[in-house]
């Protein structure tokens, strides 16, 4: 018995890197996965993946940033698979920039996919899944939400968003009976090292890979976590910063 057996997971930015690896760690758990990405065939790797592995999944594409997009992609989720049990709010843009030179459409490109984006897809699962009972939410933060980095500002705000959202939403949809929790890596391997890449040999690696944020995130969807809501869960091997390898 997995985890999840049974369940239906929707990961959004689940076609590469972190959420490819958190689309895939939930299916070797038992559940069905929705790939939501923003352009179509975004996911197909991920999903040809965990078919070639036994999984189940399915590729949808919508916008984070279009909330009518969004109700009626999770509303299609629901009516083709029967039921919609887990969000992970993954998706988001990296933008590295000087503080000075940062511009408007720039901070908006990021605070509305890194934030409203999951605002809106958390609101969406809520609005699906309030007839259930049951649900659970994680949000992929950051040590950033925490930690400041001057080449990160629109990230960093962000990310610190999310946490707030995590804790308001967890109160918000507690009498839905949805959970809501985040994961917050460090320094996290992408790009250059694989998605699936075996855990480091060194257990507090400075340097993780995308498979060791996924298992967190698989525990705190599963019934391990049921009284855990509003919380913050760092896997960040003792780092204080999050690093992205370029491809």
């Amino acid at each position: 018995m997995g985890a999840l057996d049974g369940r239906v997971v929707l990961v959004t930015g689940g076609g590469r890197n972190i959420g490819r690896a958190i689309a895939a760690a939930a299916a070797a758990a038992g559940a069905t996965v929705v790939v939501l990405e923003r352009d179509r065939g975004a996911g197909r790797e991920t999903v040809e993946g965990i078919g070639a592995a036994g999984g189940k999944a399915v590729e949808i594409t919508a916008d984070l940033r279009d909330p009518g997009a969004l109700g009626r992609t999770f509303a299609e989720a629901l009516r083709n698979l029967g039921r919609l049990d887990g969000l992970v709010n993954n998706a988001a843009v990296y933008l590295r920039e000087e503080f000075l030179g940062i511009t408007g459409e720039q901070w908006d490109l990021v605070l509305d996919t890194n934030l409203k984006g999951a605002f809106l897809a958390t609101q969406a699962f809520g609005s699906v899944v309030r007839a259930t009972g049951r649900g659970s939410v994680v949000n992929v933060a950051s040590v950033h939400a925490t930690v400041g980095d001057a080449a990160l500002v629109p990230h960093c705000a962000a990310k610190a968003g999310l946490l707030g959202l995590t804790r308001a939403a967890a109160e918000a949809l507690r009498p839905l009976g949805v959970r809501v929790n985040a994961v917050s890596p460090g320094a996290v391997a992408t790009g250059k090292v694989a998605w699936n890449a075996p855990h480091p040999a060194e257990p507090l690696a400075s340097l993780l890979v995308p498979s060791m944020v996924a298992d967190a995130v698989v525990f705190l969807l599963s019934d391990a976590a049921a009284g855990i809501t509003g919380a913050e869960l760092v896997v960040g091997g003792g780092t204080a910063t999050e690093l992205r390898i370029p491809s």
